[in-house]
């Protein structure tokens, strides 16, 4: 293979390809504007380079280097064939043409590098989150924001690659082949029918029924505005002129689809928009979709997650935490050591880090055994506190076994560790003097 026809690129057969130079060719001008590609075959001749809104004399090289489009060697310049020419071209086939894509630093070879619907200088088809709204496209049921639901949606992650085409058609960065989710519909590929816009529905008809009415009726029963299209499949399912009647941004077609009412922007009525509860993942037809006992719009208020009934895992659920004035975001919302479902097993306050005022916090409670309710665990008189204070046992109400209980020995002075407080020989219980 060798660059026979002047042109930047080898070919077995150049010559007789339009667009290209002949060997001996004397003219500067062809008569066709077919563009020759360049192969890698570095070339020191120089020709009509169309790059943004300018065309240059340059070689081969270095227009592929300044991503022009190289129309062969010794042709002249003639700028506006150039920038008709790029107008119409889309060598990658992304939907932009080569000019636009020059016109925004974009290689016009390249249907990845293309549109950025987020700005953020990441290509659509490299971008995790094409929109821009904070929901990444692999959980986002509207990647490329523009209104249509992927199912419904041609290029999903609008990279300018239509889905049947394009080997990661949501633009998660996983390739379908190997994703168990390749359209970001929540369900498994291997569970669902992407082809299938809408459920079937039971339209009463037998196959011999007698009535040529009955399935005209079960149309117009799912078509709201009689236009012969189903609502789950029509952008104005009502015939108002508006596709999101209840402004909540979810397209009315899509919200029959869902079950929420399109004429309601809260379906629930639990704080949140149907929209919202979208983007939250939480179900717009249940106001307490985790079913904690705490609304939807109550616990993203609170900073609590609406789709986990115990947001700090701490065994209580948000609502009972709620309910006993503990921190549904704090697993110890007392600070005293327990978790607040272990305090309630025990009985005692995840409110109060000394549920029963004796001076040992619950924590501290439970590492000696005493008991958290009860200021005088062994009812000796002497509260748990204390006991520990003087070195006696709060579990044992007579802690040196000499008859007398703790706190008897605390009235008399006497020294409820020692069973023989005045050394003479006589148990204090005993001892008439102890």
């Amino acid at each position: 293979m060798v660059d026979t026809d002047l042109s930047g690129r080898t070919s077995a057969d150049s010559a007789t390809i339009p667009g290209q130079s002949s060997p001996d060719a004397t003219s500067t001008q062809p008569n066709t504007t077919t563009p020759d590609v360049f192969d890698g075959v570095v070339d020191d001749r120089v020709g009509a380079c169309c790059l943004v809104t300018t065309c240059r004399q340059l070689t081969p090289l270095d227009c592929h280097l300044q991503r022009g489009v190289f129309m062969g060697v010794d042709r002249v310049c003639v700028i506006a064939a150039c920038l008709i020419f790029l107008d119409e071209l889309d060598s990658d086939n992304d939907g932009l043409s080569d000019r636009e894509e020059l016109l925004r630093d974009l290689d016009p070879n390249d249907p990845l590098d293309g549109p950025d619907i987020d700005g953020d200088g990441i290509p659509n088809g490299d971008d995790l989150d094409v929109d821009g709204d904070g929901m990444p496209n692999a959980y986002d049921i509207d990647i490329d924001g523009d209104g249509l639901r992927n199912k419904f949606d041609p290029d999903m992650d609008a990279d300018g690659l239509l889905n049947f085409s394009d080997t990661d058609m949501d633009g998660d960065g996983r390739k379908n082949i190997i994703d168990n989710d390749d359209d970001s519909d929540g369900k498994d590929d291997d569970d669902d029918d992407d082809k299938k816009k809408c459920e079937e529905e039971d339209t009463g008809c037998d196959d011999d029924d007698d009535d040529p009415l009955c399935g005209v009726a079960a149309l117009f029963a799912s078509d709201m505005d009689g236009d012969g299209v189903s609502d789950c499949n029509d952008n104005d399912p009502d015939g108002d002129g508006m596709t999101d009647d209840d402004q909540d941004g979810v397209p009315d077609r899509d919200e029959i689809a869902d079950g929420t009412d399109p004429e309601d922007a809260d379906t629930d009525d639990d704080g949140l928009d149907d929209g919202e509860e979208r983007e939250l993942g939480t179900d717009p037809t249940d106001s307490d979709t985790d079913d904690d006992g705490v609304d939807d719009g109550d616990e993203v208020d609170d900073g609590t997650n609406p789709s986990d009934p115990d947001t700090d895992d701490d065994g209580l659920d948000d609502g009972m935490e709620r309910d006993l004035g503990s921190d549904p975001l704090d697993t110890d919302s007392d600070g005293d050591g327990v978790d607040d479902g272990d305090e309630i097993e025990l009985g005692s306050d995840p409110g109060d880090p000394d549920s029963d005022d004796d001076g040992l916090s619950d924590g501290e409670e439970r590492d000696l055994g005493s008991d958290p309710n009860d200021s005088d665990s062994d009812d000796d008189g002497v509260d748990d506190a204390t006991e520990v204070s003087d070195g006696s046992d709060p579990l044992d109400d007579d802690s040196d076994d000499d008859g007398l209980s703790d706190g008897e020995e605390k009235t008399l002075g006497t020294d409820p560790n020692d069973d023989d407080s005045d050394g003479d020989g006589i148990l204090d219980g005993d001892d008439d003097t102890p």
